[in-house]
Order: structure tokens, then C-alpha cells, then sequence
């Protein structure tokens, strides 16, 4: 199976026009393994299968990595540590706050980095909006809340120049007016192996221009 789901990924990352190491790519398929493992216990993704966990995980967390600017990032509501541990994998010069409320989430994501060896990952479990520290250059969601809710409930952990990263798949024309000038970029994403509407939202902490 291993061997399956590294041509596998190698075949979206090439779609996406990344290009990692084999080691890399070896790591990414053990989490996704492990994380079908975790899974049959503790039902941290809807998604069943490896094959799918690759495009609907993996590369859909990938997808974003052109956009992002900075160097430190929250991953909120990280779910098993999605897109955080895939994105901690591909830049290990950018370090990575996973942030989830839920324990068994947690511990996955905390065994996780330690399987793969990751040493730009940090896991709290705590809520969002509880978040005491350092501001974050960039926070990032994945279907976490509404554009308002998110901005509402992490706006705390940033600074006046913090981005918003907001992983969604189709977002209304109210969505975004509630945040107006602030938004950045709205970018539709290709995610191989998937053909369900993806997008990014990326918008400001504040609402200077």
C-alpha cells in the first residue's frame, strides 16, 4: 500500500508543481497512514480510506502553500493536524501552532510529530479564542467557521499585519462583504484527486489598506 500512495502523492504534487524529497514524501504517506490507524478508534476524519486521505487531506492542505507569507503560522481548529503537519513537513524553516480544543485530536496530532520527527510543530489544546502568546504572522482555518468567525474568534492572535488564510469551498458574495477591504485574495484551488469546489480567503487582521 505504501508504495500505491507515494505515486499517488507524487502524482498530485507534480498537478500541484511541488516538488519534495523522497523523504519528504515517505513521511507524508506514514501520516496519512497513521492517521488511518488512529482513525478506526478514534474517529478524527470523516474520511475512511488512504487513497482518499492523500487528495482530501494531504494535497488539499498543500494546495495553499504558494500563498502563504511569513514565518510563524496557527493552524486553528487543526482537526488531526490538517493543513498543519503537512505544510510543517514541506517548510521546515516556518514553524507551526497546531490549536484544537478536543483532546484525542491532540494527542494524535502530538504523536504525529513525533513519528514523523517534525521540530517546527508546537500542539496546544486549548480553544482559539483562549490563545495567550506571541502574535502569529499568519493563522490559518480549514472549513473552521465563517469568514465573520474567524476573524471574530482568532483575532486576538495576531498583530496589525497578521493574514488570514481561510480554506473554504464556496464562499457567497455576503461571506465576504462582511469583511470588505480587508480581503486580499479570493484564489480558487485545483486539488487533485478531488473535484469539489476549493478556495482561499485570504484577508487582513485589520482594516488598513
Amino acid at each position: 500500500m505504501r508504495d500505491r500512495l507515494e505515486k499517488q502523492l507524487e502524482t498530485g504534487l507534480a498537478k500541484l508543481d511541488l516538488s519534495l524529497s523522497p523523504k519528504q514524501i515517505g513521511d507524508l504517506v506514514s501520516f496519512v497512514l497513521l492517521l488511518e490507524k488512529w482513525n478506526r478508534s478514534f474517529n478524527l476524519t470523516s474520511v475512511q480510506n488512504p487513497e482518499e486521505m492523500i487528495s482530501r487531506h494531504v494535497l488539499d492542505s498543500l494546495a495553499i502553500a504558494p500563498h502563504l507569507q511569513g514565518n510563524t503560522f496557527a493552524d486553528v481548529g487543526s482537526g488531526p493536524g490538517i493543513p498543519g503537519i503537512p505544510l510543517a513537513e514541506v517548510f521546515p524553516e516556518r514553524h507551526f501552532t497546531l490549536i484544537d480544543s478536543r483532546g484525542k485530536r491532540s494527542a494524535f496530532q502530538r504523536q504525529a510529530v513525533i513519528t514523523l520527527g517534525l521540530k517546527n510543530v508546537s500542539v496546544l489544546n486549548i480553544r482559539a479564542e483562549d490563545y495567550q502568546g506571541e502574535p502569529f504572522q499568519g493563522i490559518i482555518s480549514r472549513a473552521f467557521a465563517s469568514l465573520a468567525d474567524f476573524d471574530r474568534l482568532c483575532c486576538a492572535m495576531g498583530s496589525d499585519d497578521t493574514l488570514f488564510y481561510a480554506m473554504k469551498g464556496k464562499v457567497s458574495e455576503e461571506e465576504k462583504a462582511v469583511l470588505q477591504e480587508r480581503i486580499v485574495s479570493v484564489s480558487a484551488l485545483n486539488v487533485p484527486g478531488t473535484d469539489a469546489a476549493r478556495s482561499l480567503v485570504v484577508f487582513r487582521n485589520n482594516s488598513k489598506t
